[in-house]
């Protein structure tokens, strides 16, 4: 395949033209895509719910031992 700059006009309008209708196509999908990262689903949140607990619990258990 050639490059954009090695293309004549008339091959980039021909380009130009089928991703128009790609996008097009993959547009009228309707697709509703979360590209974000780092958001935990609430399965995963349920896998670690319990090891924050006891994090939690060892915190205050170490906290309310040098108090003694």
């Amino acid at each position: 395949m050639k490059t954009y700059s090695q293309m004549t006009p008339e091959e980039r309008r021909t380009e130009y033209a089928g991703l128009q209708e790609t996008f097009a196509a993959l547009k009228a999908q309707g697709l509703q895509l979360n590209m974000a990262r780092g958001k935990p689903g609430k399965a995963q949140l349920d896998l670690v719910s319990d090891i924050f607990g006891l994090m939690h619990d060892r915190k205050s258990t170490r906290l309310n031992s040098s108090h003694s």
